[in-house]
């Protein structure tokens, strides 16, 4: 798949230079399309690494954690990004 190569390219750039969350999430979303939970669940990791304060990251981990059966997580992550994004 083209995109997990753009994806993963983006993501193994130097920290310094990738400070940025979304080839991880990019990562993240496809794994879960393929129902890799596990695989999903460490990228998304990855993301909240880079950017704690990314509002689309929690939303991601609140779905995964749900997905999960770990529905405390999934409110606590949905309740960060409440709190990072009461926007959307």
């Amino acid at each position: 798949m083209e995109a997990r190569v753009h994806y993963r390219t983006a993501a193994e750039l130097p920290s310094e230079s990738q400070p940025f969350p979304e080839p991880w999430l990019g990562l993240a979303r496809l794994d879960l399309a393929e129902g890799k939970l596990k695989q999903s669940l460490e990228h998304a990791g990855k993301a909240q690494s880079a950017n704690p304060e990314h509002g689309d990251v929690h939303k991601l981990l609140g779905r995964l954690h749900e997905a999960a059966g770990e529905r405390a997580r999934a409110v606590a992550a949905w309740t960060k990004a409440a709190q990072l994004d009461p926007v959307d």
